[in-house]
Parts: structure tokens; sequence; C-alpha cells
């Protein structure tokens, strides 16, 4: 049996001392760093964006219901009165990401919101009434966060 030359051997694990190739590597790990920031960033700035349309309606809902309570002399406070219709239609018309509001919750008059009462200030029962306005908008596409099994976000 021959033995072979040190110059085989070493021709034999030339190509695992060589650096060619590495950048290829350097390259699709780059790559994957890419996707997941590119996803943080585009699809966070999306659910931001979304998050200040939800609270311009919310906002415009609460509004109307306010101007509604301070000149109809109603003093309906259910969800048939026109402050709470109000509050809803305004929240509605103001889009959040190019739809409507998924969910609108419109409470007037801390007396009548049911089983969540929220923290009211003094003022509303003086005054005769409050209103708060909910938006959420669920659904939300999401372009890169796919490729790490999320599908969809939500806001309120």
């Amino acid at each position: 049996m021959a033995k072979s030359s040190p110059f085989v051997r070493h021709r034999r694990f030339a190509r695992f001392r060589s650096e060619r190739g590495v950048s290829l590597i350097h390259v699709a790990l780059l790559l994957f760093v890419m996707m997941g920031l590119s996803m943080f960033v585009t699809d966070f700035g999306v659910l931001w964006l979304a998050r200040g349309q939800a609270q311009n309606a919310a906002d415009a809902g609460a509004l109307s219901a306010a101007v509604s309570l301070a000149f109809d002399p109603s003093t309906d406070y259910s969800t048939a009165g026109p402050a709470y219709n109000s509050g809803t239609n305004g929240a509605t018309t103001n889009n959040v990401f190019g739809t409507a509001p998924t969910t609108v919750e419109v409470f007037v008059d801390p007396l009548t919101m049911g089983s969540w009462t929220p923290t009211v200030p003094a003022i509303c029962n003086t005054i005769g009434g409050c209103a708060q306005v909910n938006v959420y908008r669920t659904g939300m596409p999401t372009w890169f966060a796919n490729v790490f099994g999320i599908s969809s976000q939500q806001i309120r």
C-alpha cells in the first residue's frame, strides 16, 4: 500500500481551508436579517399609521357625541339616543387603513354604561353626561411578517 504524499493530502483538504464562497454565506445571513428588519419597519409602521387613524376616528366620534349631548334636548342616553347615534356615525365615517373600524363602542353618560364602567370624572355627573368612544380594527394585513407566520394585526 502506497502512502499518499503530503502534497496530495494538502490538496485534498485545501478546499476546506479556502475562503472562497464565504461571502455567499454572509450575504444569505444578511438577507435573512434584512427581511426581519423590513418586516418590523414596514408592518410596525403600518400599525402606527392605523393607530393614528383609529385615534382620529375615536376623537371624531367622541366630539360628535359631546356636541349632541350639548345641543340636543334629549335625555335619552341609551343606544337609541341621538348622542349614541351621533358618536357611532362620527367614528364609522373615518376609515382606519382603508376600511371602516371593525368595532365601535360608544358610552354616553356614566349611569348607563353597562357592565364596563370606566373612571368617569365628577364633572360628567354635574353637566349631565359624558361620551367615550372606543375604536377597534382587527384583521389588518401584514406583508413581510407572513414569512414568520404573522398574517394579521389588530389595533385599539
